[in-house]
């Protein structure tokens, strides 16, 4: 029996939860393991995985420590400090608070930052499972929408790297559940919680209103409140949401804009282009992009069989059905960000993650219009083999070797999606090199160490974080990201410390401009710095590592 709808309908009833979602049903329990599944095997994948944190990864760990440690001597003034100052100003900063209760009980240490994400799979099924029950009160179709969601390569695999997107996309979809219920609510509590959460919201990325306020017109609109009482509730809301984020915007506005709309479409965007914004090519590239690495060639497969099915149907699918009704909320959902990035100069796949969810809502609607009564049999053999390739992908990837045709499907999407990788970089014990040399020699700190490599695995990102780690901190580590070469020799006779990457693989030119031609001076030229020492990197590299004299 469904919960009785009205303005006394509670957002989350845990009568509901406990009856519906903990097993006294066959969807419940399936329910239940599914949730229970992606957190388990996304707490083993962590475990498994040993390679350090990347570019932006390690930016917002190495912050999140400094914040910590503020709030962990009970500084406060020094954590605020730390929070408005948070990300040089250009990032917001919720997401580097999320690791701080595994922090103060188990540590500060990389592994424990990324186990920070495993709950957030509980909120993310369950607000999920909620809102399309809510639009569809379908539970058959709604459980598949979960699974579909949850196996997307974009979606398990952002959720065990630490960037801002899987956070952002529970948090979209926590706020579309709740403002399906705040607009059916009298109740000023209920749009008291929407504020706060669109507060979080943009303090997780000032992109936040792109994923949510197209479907959030379109459910006030279904809800059929006049248009007086919508907006004096979405005025309360939006107080809420600014006097939230200001927090953080207010001193740090004009500069998180700039660098906002310098990624999206200014000179840091045209790193991440695939070409002309308006050209066919250029966008075909960047669909096909979100179909292979997104939601997956098989997932893409199967919806557009289904959806070839549906059309002859169209016309029977009217607004006042259900299944209309919800696929007018979902197209909305997915709309806004598919034509923002699509018509975007940077290409950066990680942004539609929040819109995805909606993708695997509407593959289960059309499934459930086509099928009809064989729903059932569909549903289970297009989520088991869901299951199997999430698996296969993460923890046995031979299992799809490139020759296979089914690697046309892109189940390894390797960007972001793949297995964990075992190798131990020896960043750590590099940074303890140079920390044992400035003590050894007396030199005051702080010290810089000039990088002349921007990979992945070796970049100046990573090296801060773990000297953040490694507290107290004395070094600090910089790249010339400026094309500018007078500006690249001023920081070489400035720096303490100069570490070279050998090989071929230094970075792209973009962010380590000059960084070939100072290596090639430094080891020809000994007027300024001397060899220190070495150390062998596991990609056959080796770091080496020169002091001044």
């Amino acid at each position: 029996m469904e919960p009785r709808r009205g303005d006394k309908l509670p957002l989350i009833s845990w009568r509901d939860l406990f009856r519906r979602l903990a097993g006294l049903d066959a969807v419940g329990v399936v329910f239940a393991l599914v949730t229970v599944f992606m957190a388990l095997t996304t707490a083993a994948w962590v475990s498994r995985h040993a390679a350090p944190p990347e570019w932006d990864p390690a930016v917002y760990l190495r912050f999140s420590l400094a914040s910590f440690k503020a709030l962990a001597h009970f500084d406060l003034a020094a954590f605020a400090r730390s929070y408005v100052a948070s990300m040089w100003g250009i990032k917001a900063p919720l997401v580097t608070l999320l690791p701080f209760p595994g922090y103060f009980l188990f540590g500060t240490s990389f592994h424990i930052a990324l186990y920070s994400f495993v709950p957030l799979w509980a909120v993310f099924n369950y607000a999920f499972y909620y809102l399309v029950w809510r639009l569809t009160s379908l539970r058959s179709v709604t459980l598949l929408a979960v699974v579909v969601a949850d196996t997307m390569p974009l979606m398990f695999g952002l959720s065990r790297q630490y960037f801002v997107e899987f956070p952002l996309a529970v948090l979209v979809v926590v706020w579309l559940a709740w403002w399906w219920h705040a607009v059916r609510c009298s109740r000023w509590r209920c749009v008291v919680g929407v504020g706060v959460l669109s507060g979080l919201g943009l303090l997780l990325k000032v992109t936040f209103p792109i994923y949510v306020a197209l479907p959030a017109v379109v459910m006030a609109w279904q809800s059929r409140r006049s248009s007086t009482w919508l907006m004096g509730r979405g005025f309360a809301v939006l107080f809420l949401a600014i006097a939230i984020a200001s927090t953080w915007y207010g001193p740090n506005f004009s500069t998180a804009m700039d660098f906002a709309f310098s990624t999206s479409y200014g000179t840091i965007a045209s790193d991440f282009s695939l070409g002309p914004v308006f050209s066919p090519s250029t966008i075909v590239a960047y669909w096909l992009q979100v179909l292979h690495q997104g939601i997956s060639g098989y997932y893409g497969l199967i919806g557009v069989i289904t959806l070839l099915f549906w059309l002859p149907r169209f016309s029977s699918v009217r607004t006042s059905r259900p299944h209309g009704r919800a696929m007018m909320v979902l197209v909305a959902w997915i709309a806004a960000p598919l034509l923002v990035f699509t018509f975007g100069v940077n290409k950066e796949i990680r942004y539609i993650l929040p819109a995805l969810p909606a993708l695997a809502a509407l593959l289960a609607l059309l499934l459930d219009d086509v099928a009809g009564k064989k729903f059932g049999v569909f549903s289970v053999a297009v989520g088991m083999l869901g299951v199997a390739a999430y698996v296969g992908v993460s923890f046995w990837p031979r299992l799809f070797p490139p020759a296979l045709p089914v690697s046309a499907l892109d189940w390894r999407a390797q960007r972001y999606s793949f297995a964990p990788d075992p190798t131990r970089w020896p960043i750590p014990e590099l940074h303890a090199l140079l920390e044992s040399d400035r003590q050894r020699r007396g030199v005051a700190a702080p010290v810089t160490a000039l990088v002349l490599a921007s990979t992945p695995a070796f970049n100046l990102y990573t090296l801060n974080y773990y000297a953040e780690l490694a507290s107290p901190r004395h070094i600090e580590y910089l790249e010339i990201l400026s094309q500018d070469e007078q500006y690249a020799n001023q920081l070489l006779q400035a720096a303490a410390y100069v570490i070279v990457k050998s090989g071929d693989d230094v970075g792209s030119t973009a962010f380590n401009p000059f960084g070939v031609a100072l290596r090639e001076k430094i080891r020809h030229d000994d007027s300024l710095f001397t060899f220190m020492a070495e150390l062998f990197l596991p990609d056959g590299s080796v770091a080496a590592v020169y002091r001044r004299r």
